[in-house]
């Protein structure tokens, strides 16, 4: 990652619940959810069990004129090594220690779209920094928004889809806790690499069993993987929409997969596939890139920074169109 340059990634907000037929709320009633809770000091969920690895919560900009906004997230690993930086004339060597409670930090910038693409759905972009993946801003999200919801049950409600009423014969109203989703748009490489190359196995797997075998209670059950295969006459024209199409039809038993391919060059390629939502690993989400940022940025940031949300900004609002 240079010090002047990054690539933007461009996927979709999807607004959830569990809950069927439910109305939900738009993005910006979530967006201002969490907006108060790190007012209110509550800004960073742990990343994992062990407590080493914090996401934190940045500042969040409403755009009304352009109908965006623009949030900053962070991530602290404390596992990360410490940082160090030569003297390329004389080649010594200067060391940047950090205290047990400090971990190497990642920061990055997302742009959301308040206006709706698709019901409940919203485009958004998302710098690329290395240590913060999309993964990591729907856990920050969602947690805050899990820990929101355990006080606030009844925020967001929805009216009931019957029109039953209450004994006052108002309309009944039912608790809805919505949460998000971060969809990659598939990038045109991957469209080619398909089309043009080699479809091999599918592999679906099922990482969420835990069960013992034979009744012993120290052999359990860890994954469960189904193969597909992918006949080489298959019509190349929507090839990787179909293939897509297949694998989240077994979603209600998978929840990862794996296509097997050789691209056009002739070189082995493995992409992973959220099996619930269709999404794509970021390598193979659409991407564009912004070059010579000025002044140079830093690793970090805990503000956010212009030279960086503006021309993501205009990235976004055009593709809005």
């Amino acid at each position: 990652m240079k010090s002047d340059e990054r690539v933007i990634y461009f996927y979709d907000l999807a607004v959830t619940a569990r809950t069927e037929h439910a109305n939900l709320p738009p993005v910006r009633s979530l967006l201002e959810v969490i907006a108060a809770e790190r007012a209110a000091g509550r800004f960073r969920t742990a990343g994992d069990r062990a407590g080493n690895l914090w996401h934190f919560l940045g500042p969040i900009e409403f755009d009304e004129d352009n109908q965006t906004a623009t949030i900053l997230i962070r991530s602290s690993d404390k596992r990360s090594p410490e940082y160090g930086y030569s003297n390329v004339n004389d080649g010594t060597l200067r060391l940047l220690e950090k205290d047990n409670h400090e971990g190497g930090d990642a920061a990055a910038h997302l742009v959301v779209s308040l206006l709706p693409a698709d019901p409940d759905t919203y485009i958004a972009v998302l710098e690329g920094v290395s240590g913060l993946s999309h993964r990591n801003v729907i856990s920050l999200f969602n947690n805050l928004l899990t820990a929101f919801y355990a006080n606030n049950p009844s925020h967001f409600t929805y009216p009931d889809p019957a029109g039953a009423k209450t004994r006052n014969g108002d309309i009944k109203r039912h608790e809805v806790k919505p949460k998000f989703k971060l969809i990659g748009h598939i990038s045109d490489q991957l469209h080619q690499d398909i089309e043009n190359g080699t479809i091999g196995d599918i592999e679906l797997r099922n990482g969420r069993v835990n069960s013992t075998i034979g009744n012993d209670p120290f052999i359990r059950s860890k994954s469960f993987r189904l193969t597909l295969s992918v006949q080489a006459d298959i019509p190349k024209a929507n090839v990787l929409e179909r293939l897509v199409t297949a694998i989240q039809s077994k979603h209600a038993t998978y929840d990862r997969a794996k296509i097997h391919f050789v691209d056009q060059t002739g070189h082995p390629k493995t992409v992973e596939i959220d099996v619930t939502t269709g999404a794509v690993e970021q390598s193979y989400v659409q991407a564009r890139r912004i070059s010579a940022v000025f002044p140079p940025l830093r690793m970090t940031t805990d503000v956010i920074l212009s030279r960086v949300s503006d021309p993501m900004k205009e990235m976004l609002i055009e593709y809005r169109g």
